[in-house]
């Protein structure tokens, strides 16, 4: 098995560190966007790690990079700041051979919000983006073959540093729902999320215009035919988080929904 990892800006050293931080112990591969383009590989405590490096700036442009580069047998992507749990390759094989998926999601811990899971859902077949809504991108397993073969790949008009600066993760799973992919959600823990992206984020600069714009275009992207009860509920959402009046939520809020719509309309949604 071999997990996938996408970073930015990090030197040979940088790498040796985040293996150990990470937990790691099976083959790996690196996406990093560091300025510089090429690759390299090494030998670290049996296992083969190898280290794509590239010029190009941008959070899903390093995902789907880091997708292209991927074998073709058992993978799992993890976060740069999210170790995993000792004995997890055994915990992903065990899974897909049980239950004979293609792609999984995986669960996980986060301390800085009462070390709760990601979620308390069952383990069970993934049939629309509701059952795996509350998820971002740690924890996803997959037969790189099979995903392949389908073409997917992260919208790269979402995420950091596009106007839109998130969710490229959530769409890539709506995305995935869609297709023939045995897909399941698992309630098995395999990782934490050792940082809040609140309080230690490049892009998140507090509840600003930016903020809500980008919330009402991921949600306008995520359910372009939702009922407009819908839109509502994400105002009171942000209404609740953000301790500001609606007033001050509205104007990005509904910039964004109006981007959203042309973003999925020139999508064919």
């Amino acid at each position: 098995m071999t997990v996938l990892v996408v970073t930015h800006d990090r030197e040979k050293e940088d790498i040796l560190s985040l293996l150990s931080f990470l937990r790691i112990e099976s083959d790996a591969v690196f996406a990093n966007q560091c300025g510089r383009d090429g690759s390299y590989s090494f030998e670290h405590e049996g296992h083969r790690v190898t280290v794509h490096e590239s010029s190009e700036r941008g959070v899903a442009k390093n995902r789907n990079f880091l997708l292209s580069k991927a074998p073709d047998g058992l993978c799992l992507c993890i976060d740069d700041d999210c170790p995993l749990n000792e004995g997890y390759a055994s915990v992903v094989e065990e899974f897909f051979a049980k239950w004979g998926c293609d792609v999984a999601l995986f669960n996980g811990r986060v301390p800085y919000e009462g070390n709760r899971k990601v979620h308390e859902l069952p383990t069970a077949r993934v049939r629309r983006f509701r059952d795996v809504s509350y998820a971002g991108g740690p924890g996803l397993a997959f037969v790189g073959a099979k995903l392949k073969a389908t073409g997917l790949h992260y919208d790269e008009r979402v995420g950091y540093p596009n106007e839109v600066y998130a969710g490229e993760d959530s769409l890539f799973l709506r995305a995935l729902t869609k297709t023939d992919l045995a897909f399941y959600r698992a309630e098995d823990l395999l990782f934490t999320v050792a940082l809040d992206k609140q309080d230690n984020s490049s892009y998140f600069q507090g509840f600003d215009e930016r903020f809500f714009f980008t919330r009402g275009a991921l949600g306008k992207l995520l359910y372009p035919h939702s009922p407009v009860f819908y839109p509502l509920h994400q105002l009171l959402v942000l209404r609740k988080k953000s301790g500001l009046p609606l007033r001050e939520i509205w104007p990005g809020f509904h910039r964004g929904r109006q981007r959203g719509k042309a973003m999925a309309k020139n999508a064919g949604e």
